[in-house]
């Protein structure tokens, strides 16, 4: 136990200035809340491990015309610390003209490794590997850049504002990309501006701009809810603009989400694209 030093009967005034400052300056001794503190912790969110999920992604464009396909989605974490890794194998189910069409990605937690990206095509059994991450997936809204796993460094972050969306506190983050795959991507984006949600540091909405065509993507969290504890983005909107005119819009929904499977680490490699899904 903590005793309070005295003189006689009265406490020293030395120690109930110490306790004032605890009172009215508590967070003294806290780490400053810097936009990389907030987006370091984004990316220490529990996203879930050995998770499979039933994905549609709906591509809707300006005369209201869409186009809808549906993928089986499988992701595992290997390693540890600076050489942890997430591979991720996706298999398309819908249309039937592109069954086990798939995708498998490495993405590295060390930024100094170049994350790997292959795309396989059973009716001409050809194996290719994706040389830009910003390229859209089967001609949606989203690249193969938004649905990976960043590191620590490919942001610099400038800038941080407190905000209300949809009835919940957010910073406001500006973010500027120094990735080398974007330094080196003419598609990719020039600045980025994330939403986080200051209860669980998910990010709700960012605002991309991108290097060139005056264009600007953003995407919304739409649907978002927990399952064994774990934040799922149920829906997720994605919507390309230029000069404030919308040119195309894709809606990605995620269902049938499981967590902690069972799956043989083989399961995750290029060899297990051209064998399909079922």
């Amino acid at each position: 136990m903590i005793k309070a030093i005295s003189v006689g009967n009265k406490i020293s005034i030395v120690w109930v200035f110490i306790c004032l400052v605890c009172v009215i300056n508590p967070v003294v001794a806290q780490t400053p809340l810097t936009p990389q503190v907030v987006m370091d912790k984004v990316r220490d969110v529990d996203m879930g491990d050995n998770a499979s999920s039933r994905v549609s992604m709906t591509v809707v464009n300006p005369k209201g015309d869409e186009r809808t396909h549906e993928l089986m989605s499988f992701r595992k974490k290997f390693g540890q610390g600076e050489n942890e890794e997430t591979r991720s194998i996706m298999f398309y189910i819908y249309p039937m003209s592109m069954k086990n069409v798939g995708y498998f990605s490495i993405d590295f937690k060390n930024s100094e490794k170049t994350d790997q990206h292959w795309m396989y095509t059973p009716t001409i059994q050809k194996m290719r590997r994706i040389g830009s991450k910003r390229l859209a997936i089967m001609n949606s809204d989203f690249s193969y850049a938004d649905m990976s796993v960043h590191s620590a460094n490919d942001y610099a972050y400038n800038s941080m504002k407190e905000d209300v969306l949809d009835g919940k506190k957010v910073w406001v983050i500006e973010g500027i990309p120094t990735g080398k795959d974007n330094e080196d991507d003419d598609d990719g984006y020039a600045k980025s501006i994330f939403y986080v949600r200051q209860d669980n540091y998910i990010v709700v909405r960012s605002i991309n701009f991108l290097k060139r065509g005056n264009k600007i993507k953003q995407m919304d969290v739409t649907s978002l809810s927990q399952i064994d504890g774990i934040w799922v983005l149920g829906q997720v909107v994605m919507v390309t603009r230029k000069d404030s005119v919308e040119l195309s819009r894709t809606i990605m929904k995620s269902s049938d989400v499981k967590f902690n499977r069972k799956f043989d680490e083989n399961f995750f490699s290029q060899r297990q694209l051209t064998h399909g899904y079922e």
